[in-house]
């Protein structure tokens, strides 16, 4: 399972990410640039991709209607994009294995964890 990219990250995160999570894919992508959370949920869901995002209102969606899809949730606020990469690739066998199992829709990773 790989990640549909919200638009608060970078389109160039996907670049940064591709080698650990091949198949990412950004809203962009989708011409989902300015979609209503909702809407980006549902394609995640139709994709079989995972969210990635800062923006909270997905964890209430996630948790609301439960997993898939899944949900990364970042908690670097003014990260510049090379340090979220870093972030998410520094925990990539974590977030592999909480992609991979069922229970929990949302991990978050932060400059703590």
């Amino acid at each position: 399972m790989t990640f549909l990219i919200d638009e608060n990250l970078s389109r160039r995160l996907k670049h940064s990410l591709e080698p650990s999570f091949p198949g990412c894919r950004h809203v962009a992508d989708f011409d989902l640039l300015a979609a209503d959370d909702p809407v980006i949920h549902a394609r995640a869901l139709a994709e079989g991709l995972a969210l990635l995002s800062k923006d909270d209102d997905f964890r209430v969606l996630v948790e609301r209607a439960g997993p898939p899809p899944k949900l990364v949730l970042i908690r670097l606020p003014n990260a510049p994009t090379l340090a979220i990469a870093d972030a998410i690739l520094r925990h990539s066998t974590e977030i592999a294995e909480f992609l991979r199992t069922p229970g929990s829709g949302v991990l978050e990773i932060s400059a703590d964890s």
